[in-house]
């Protein structure tokens, strides 16, 4: 069976972990952490209940507050959207909307914070692996193309030579070199003729498509599952849809967008970085999952919290309500999360 160029070399976090403690490996720990301010970054170790030695290099002064709704979700929500963020904007008036994203932990949250947004006129971007769209080697690479059009180009991040490796990798049927430097030459052609963040990401997803991917997909069998992810996300960006209004500077998640809220899942988060952040939902039997039961389960979950708390640069907010609510209604009050409760006790004392 043919491998798949992108997913023959991924490995997954556990695997890194095992690596590191081999004999034959020498881990190298990074102790600084050049994103966040000093109270972010304590937060985060205390979220991680182990002391790794990190230590921020930015000296301006940060904020972690908390916030408790007494009627639960919906009520989260509303204040947010309502209130905590545009009392952070008037607060920081050198911030936009873009600066500001809501991380939550699954779909049907994400849609209720959409439809609070919707309601009250405020565009966003919603771009995670919680909503409709894939999120897969394919798509990230997609995003990184995205990136470089919308002026990556300029500080060479990504860099061309990534961009066009990835490609020559999907291209694996082709031997011949002469074939796959036509192949390479025509991606920079494209990329180089599209340089516009303001560009519809509608538009040049289709002229991608079709100059680009297309005989790709005809021909290499180890793409069928992207060519569908490819065909979902344009069909996301049809008018009514979540992703009719992005240009491809929103679409790429780096480069941003200052008139977007930004909305995503946990799952999502790492590798992103805003100047606020809120996350939602900080209740024991949500975060962690009462399906959290075993130590290694635990820790995964601590782990997700961490790098959606340290994509802040400069605010989280964190909100609860101290209960549950199943779909009948019915309220289980377990608290906050205790990993909330460990970062008030870290910054209390």
């Amino acid at each position: 069976m043919p491998i798949n160029p992108f997913t023959a070399s991924l490995e997954p976090d556990q695997l890194l972990r095992e690596l590191s403690e081999r004999a034959d490996v020498k881990a190298v720990k990074l102790p600084f952490n050049y994103r966040s301010a000093p109270e972010i970054v304590a937060a985060g170790l205390a979220a991680l209940g182990e002391e790794r030695g990190y230590s921020a290099q930015k000296t301006d002064k940060g904020l972690v507050a908390f916030h408790y709704f007494e009627n639960g979700l919906e009520e989260q929500v509303s204040a947010i959207i309502g209130d905590l963020i545009p009392a952070v904007l008037e607060r920081n008036e050198t911030l936009s909307l873009g600066d500001v994203a809501i991380i939550y932990t699954d779909y049907n949250d994400g849609n209720l914070v959409s439809g609070a947004a919707t309601t009250l006129g405020i565009e966003f971007v919603r771009i995670d692996r919680g909503a409709p769209i894939p999120t897969t080697p394919m798509i990230r690479w997609l995003q990184d193309c995205a990136e470089w059009c919308a002026g990556g180009w300029v500080r060479s991040q990504p860099q061309l030579r990534e961009l066009t490796s990835a490609w020559q990798r999907m291209n694996s049927s082709i031997r011949r070199g002469l074939d796959l430097r036509d192949k390479r030459r025509a991606l920079v052609r494209f990329l180089v003729t599209h340089r516009d963040p303001d560009e519809s990401l509608r538009a040049w997803l289709q002229d991608l498509e079709r100059d680009i991917l297309r005989p790709t997909f005809a021909r290499e069998g180890t793409l069928r599952d992207e060519q569908a992810n490819v065909a979902i996300l344009l069909k996301l960006t049809e008018q009514g849809n979540d992703l009719a209004n992005p240009t491809i500077a929103t679409f790429s998640g780096k480069a941003g967008s200052p008139n977007h809220l930004n909305l995503i899942t946990l799952h999502s988060a790492k590798g992103l970085e805003y100047e606020v952040v809120f996350l939602l939902r900080m209740d024991e039997g949500r975060l962690p999952s009462w399906a959290d039961k075993t130590p290694e389960k635990i820790a995964e979950a601590r782990r997700r919290f961490y790098v959606g708390l340290t994509q802040a640069k400069r605010e989280v907010h964190l909100t609860y309500s101290g209960f549950n609510e199943n779909k009948y209604g019915r309220r289980f009050f377990s608290g906050p999360s205790r990993f909330l409760l460990e970062i008030r006790r870290r910054i209390e004392s």
